[in-house]
């Protein structure tokens, strides 16, 4: 899909928009690639990601943020470790170092379907800038927790849009569903999506 150019500028713009989390632009980018890249050359390849579908333009600020199909490519395009070292022997320990890190929200829904809300403070510290999101992020727990048989698939990561009954585009949900247990993390559209792959994968193996 990407030239190696375009492939290279693209993970790196991905990576200052997660340490940054705001809109990156090309004088910033040209600066942390050492100005391999000048400022009018890398805004031309971003008009050619753009066209692409894979970054934005911000509205709210000056420069440009990576799309939902940005983020889908982003997870599947390029074959990273996880962000942070996971302890796959202590999977409480690793979500731990997971929501801290990430600052997302967990629901664990046992046999019984008693649900388990934990880190929803580092889901409003991630959501804070846009409050409508937050109010969306409580009503999309309280209908997963009702409507949950609705996830057809075992597990996967939701991006935006992606998610249907999300009313804003703004949250992203990583889930393991299986028939006695099942794992929802879910958070804000900015993510290190690796780790939360690599850690959705290790959660199937166990349940």
């Amino acid at each position: 899909m990407l030239q190696p150019k375009e492939r290279f500028i693209f993970y790196h713009f991905v990576r200052c928009y997660l340490k940054k989390n705001r809109p990156i632009g090309s004088k910033y980018l040209a600066k942390t690639l050492n100005f391999k890249f000048s400022p009018p050359l890398l805004r031309l390849y971003f008009r050619r990601l753009a066209k692409k579908g894979l970054i934005l333009n911000s509205y709210d600020f000056k420069g440009r943020l990576p799309s939902d199909k940005g983020w889908k490519y982003y997870l599947f395009g390029f074959n990273l470790n996880p962000e942070i070292k996971l302890n796959y022997q202590n999977l409480e320990e690793s979500i731990k170092k997971y929501l801290y890190f990430s600052r997302s929200a967990l629901i664990v829904i046992e046999e019984n379907r008693k649900s388990f809300l934990k880190g929803l403070n580092y889901l409003a510290d991630g959501l804070a800038q846009k409050k409508e999101s937050l109010v969306d992020a409580l009503d999309l727990i309280e209908y997963l927790l009702s409507t949950f048989d609705l996830i057809s698939e075992d597990i996967g990561i939701k991006i935006g849009k992606e998610i249907k009954i999300s009313k804003t585009g703004e949250l992203a949900l990583g889930f393991v569903n299986q028939p006695k247990r099942s794992y929802l993390f879910l958070g804000p559209k900015r993510n290190y999506y690796h780790t939360l792959w690599s850690l959705l994968n290790e959660i199937k193996k166990r349940i």
